[in-house]
């Protein structure tokens, strides 16, 4: 691969949340990363930030909806989501040019591997973060890091109605009424405080622009 992780069609997280009431929260199941592209120092910090936009994204997937989310300039990534009725959703972050349609299918796949063989508490009892590691949700999302691999595998598998319903929204425009977006990454608990300071100056730079 030439040039920097961002030219490049790349997933970079994927994880599965529940969000145990409409009250509360999505909270994390499992989580899988591929952070190996990046520099040393994007590394160090990567984490946070797409935990916090995992589970942003997961709060205002709108239910049985296959969503591509694209996030605020300079943002380098986007989101995609799919939310089942129960709350149990699955969300992945990649580069701008990774394939929406191979991206639905690696939401799909997850959710049905991640269903297939859970064996935890029941989803409304859930009430913290928890870090499941099931070999088959870890196997999927590491056959689609790279799309061009994968895609070889679903062109005849995956059944057009399930690729071709895709809903692209801003991530602006699943803010409720009032709520701001800087707002929600002081009070976030998954961003360091560098993390914070990184995110504030790129919302600044973009208001600005």
């Amino acid at each position: 691969m030439s040039g920097t992780w961002t030219d490049n069609m790349y997933m970079i997280f994927a994880a599965v949340l529940i969000r145990p009431s409409p009250t509360l929260q999505p909270l994390f199941l499992q989580v899988e990363e591929d952070f190996s592209q990046m520099g040393f120092f994007e590394r160090m910090n990567a984490e946070g930030p797409m935990k916090f936009s995992c589970r942003q994204i997961a709060q205002r997937a709108l239910t049985n909806k296959r969503m591509c989310i694209t996030l605020q300039e300079p943002s380098t990534v986007k989101g995609h989501v799919y939310s089942q009725p129960d709350g149990l959703s699955v969300v992945a972050i990649t580069t701008k040019s990774y394939p929406d349609r191979v991206a639905t299918v690696v939401l799909s796949r997850i959710m049905q591997a991640f269903r297939q063989v859970y064996q935890g508490p029941s989803f409304p009892t859930i009430t913290r973060d928890l870090t499941f590691k099931y070999p088959a949700v870890t196997a999927v999302f590491q056959q689609y890091i790279d799309p061009k691999k994968g895609d070889k595998l679903t062109k005849i598998q995956t059944d057009l109605d399930e690729t071709q319903d895709i809903l692209v929204k801003a991530m602006d425009d699943l803010l409720e009424r009032g709520e701001k977006l800087d707002n929600l990454i002081e009070q976030s608990n998954d961003l360091s405080t560098t993390s914070k300071a990184f995110m504030r100056q790129a919302e600044s730079m973009n208001s600005c622009c």
